[in-house]
Formats: structure tokens, sequence, C-alpha cells
């Protein structure tokens, strides 16, 4: 697999995490839950290497519903990395869209 550099990689993750913002800020009125997966995205799952689905159990209600906003690439890329610069990602890409849809509000 190819390294992307970090900044490619968030420059990805905002181009496809940045349209599902409104989507994600209805959500967050709602109590903490894991969110609901829709068949494709249960089937998607079942798809992932073992350590994606760990790190994604792994995760808060608000990171997973980050988490789902991603490619299924790019959620492989964030599993796998250093886990200091993995929970650096995840704290970037929930405020970029904490702060996308207190834009859109």
């Amino acid at each position: 697999m190819r390294k992307l550099s970090q900044t490619a990689f968030f420059a990805a993750v905002a181009a496809l995490t940045l349209p599902a913002a409104p989507a994600l800020a209805m959500q967050d009125e709602a109590p903490a839950a894991p969110p609901a997966m829709s068949a494709e995205q249960q089937s998607a799952m079942m798809a992932w290497p073992e350590d994606t689905k760990a790190f994604f159990a792994s995760l808060s209600p608000d990171q997973q519903q980050v988490f789902m906003a991603l490619s299924d690439e790019d959620k492989v890329t964030l599993s796998r990395m250093d886990p200091a610069q993995r929970d650096d990602v995840m704290r970037q890409l929930q405020a970029r869209l904490q702060g996308a849809a207190g834009a859109g509000r």
C-alpha cells in the first residue's frame, strides 16, 4: 500500500466527510449510541481487515460516526496508523465535522 502524507490524507478525508456533516450534525442531537448501520455498511464492515474491525469497535459512538464517513481505504489507513497519530487524526476529523456542522446551522 502506498503511504500518503498526512496532509494528503487530511485533504482526502475532508473532501469525503464534509458533505456528510449536516447529516452528522442532526445525529449529534440524539443520545450517544452506536450509529445505526445500514445493511450495505454492515456488509462492507465484514470485508474490513480484522485490525480495522477491532479499531472500529474501540471507538466511542461519536468517533464511529466520523469513521463511517470515511472511504473503506481511508478506514484501513487510519486503523493502521501509529496510535498517537491515529488519535490526532481522529481529533482533527471530529473538529472539522463539528466546525462544518456549526457553520451549517
